[in-house]
């Protein structure tokens, strides 16, 4: 993914982001910005797009985004949908704003908007009967980890989860066919160590995009060893690099 996204001067002539209730909802869709893949999709969980997206800003928490989103995708600004129980954003107007260079960026990992059958912001239809269906190669939720434990649907979407951050930052990593040692170690997080999936799942999303730990983090027995260094500097909002926005002459800037 590109360091950054072109946000043109037209924007301030937007008449729905003007009409938008409030200047938290125009804040998040254009920081959004910054962090979309190549065909204009990123996260839809306002959970992971707090920890990614606003670190630093107390306000911004996550109920205010999930009230921004329900408002944008009701505006059409954005497609707030679900896939197999993991919400996306897409942004319809990017093609027609943003320069891509496809020959340099990796492919999207992000499923695309269903054309039929699913809620914005919600489960598709199809899978709010079947809380235990995953996209791709299904972990049944009674498959047994050590010891003859039962791996839980909740611990299969998280290894699931782990998986498709992976390939969305390094598509070329190598990923077990099996993840149910993942949903095992994701299991004892969760009951051993009392890891809330939540936030394990917005310290993966931020991991996985961080240029020092992305290579290191290939797998859910790093995820737990490394979790309370992870945990930490997210909160802290490092960044190895520490690069400020470019300009980009005068038809607007990377942010």
């Amino acid at each position: 993914m590109a360091d950054g996204r072109m946000l043109r001067r037209r924007i301030a002539l937007d008449k729905r982001l003007a009409e938008l209730s409030d200047h938290a909802a125009r804040l998040i869709f254009t920081w959004c910005i910054a962090f979309l893949d190549v065909d204009g999709r990123m996260t839809g969980d306002p959970v992971v797009i707090k920890a990614m997206v606003f670190p630093l800003l107390k306000d911004i928490t996550g109920e205010v985004i999930e009230r921004a989103l329900s408002e944008l995708n009701e505006t059409r600004l954005v497609v707030w949908y679900s896939v197999a129980g993991e919400r996306y954003l897409y942004f319809p107007g990017f093609s027609k704003n943003q320069q891509v260079r496809r020959d340099r960026e990796a492919a999207s990992r992000i499923p695309p908007p269903p054309t039929a059958g699913s809620t914005p912001g919600g489960l598709p239809e199809q899978s709010r009967s079947a809380p235990a269906e995953i996209k791709g190669k299904e972990i049944k939720g009674k498959e047994e980890g050590k010891g003859g434990s039962p791996i839980d649907p909740d611990s299969s979407r998280m290894a699931e989860f782990l998986k498709a951050a992976i390939l969305r930052s390094t598509p070329d990593a190598r990923v077990p066919d099996s993840l149910v040692k993942w949903a095992n170690t994701f299991r004892l997080m969760r009951d051993r160590d009392k890891r809330d999936f939540m936030q394990v799942r917005a310290v993966i999303e931020w991991a996985t995009a961080h240029e020092f730990w992305r290579p290191t983090i290939l797998s859910a027995e790093k995820v737990r060893e490394k979790y309370d260094t992870l945990k930490g500097q997210m909160a802290r909002g490092s960044h190895r690099s520490g690069r400020l926005p470019q300009a980009t002459g005068e038809n607007g800037f990377v942010c």
